[in-house]
């Protein structure tokens, strides 16, 4: 099957094949329609942090009064530089309405969807497991970790584990399907040392023409004549 995919992906694509397993589909996350909300909620935040930290910056200096009444010296102009990053940050955040769907592309190019005639597989170079609100919001910790994570997640699917599965459509025909659904552990450090779950839905997510994907997938069938497999 001819696609255009990332050599890198196309490389373990072929890897993961078993002996004479046939692909009969490849495919990719689709980004169309973001929330906003998210993107420009950041953006509405970054404002007063990148205000604050710009002020702070340049007090700590001495670049204004009455913090400094522009009396500029080297201690301070060190001290001042931690506020850089800060800066950076702010700068960030006041950048995501017009860079979310680029970041959310780059974590999209690196995943792919396959569908053979043994099982389905998944491999994520960040799409899914970070998920939409992830991939725009970064981490909580650290805004730039899903770019210096680069390895793949792979799972496979086979007729076993597919059988009830669930589809998620949109009003362009584009939509997710779901073959498992796990509860991942978030720490919350309180008092009571509490210890919340989240949802994490795990199968083919923002696929276009989800329908004849959903259709594919319940015809894999295992017991077929083996085929040499090739993209």
């Amino acid at each position: 099957m001819n696609l255009n995919l990332p050599q890198q992906l196309q490389q373990q694509i072929q890897s993961e094949l078993m002996p004479f397993e046939q692909i009969r589909w490849v495919g990719q996350p689709t980004v169309i329609n973001l929330p906003a909300s998210i993107s420009w909620g950041i953006f509405i935040f970054g404002i007063p942090w990148t205000a604050f930290a710009v002020f702070w910056t340049l007090g700590a200096g001495g670049f204004i009064p009455p913090f400094g009444k522009g009396n500029i010296d080297a201690p301070r102009l060190i001290f001042s530089l931690f506020g850089i990053p800060f800066i950076l940050v702010g700068l960030w955040m006041l950048s995501r309405p017009f860079t979310a769907k680029k970041s959310l592309n780059k974590l999209a190019m690196r995943t792919a969807y396959v569908i053979t005639d043994k099982r389905a597989i998944i491999l994520d170079g960040g799409f899914c497991r970070y998920g939409v609100v992830q991939a725009l919001t970064g981490s909580a910790l650290n805004p730039f970790t899903p770019w210096f994570k680069n390895t793949f997640e792979i799972q496979s699917f086979t007729p076993d584990l597919l059988k009830n599965i669930k589809k998620v459509i949109r009003q362009d025909g584009s939509g997710d399907i779901i073959f498992q659904e796990t509860q991942q552990p978030v720490y919350q450090s309180n008092k009571y040392n509490q210890q919340n779950f989240v949802t994490r839905q795990i199968g083919f997510i923002s696929v276009p023409d989800v329908d004849n994907v959903e259709r594919m997938i319940k015809e894999i069938n295992p017991s077929e004549p083996p085929m040499p497999g090739r993209i």
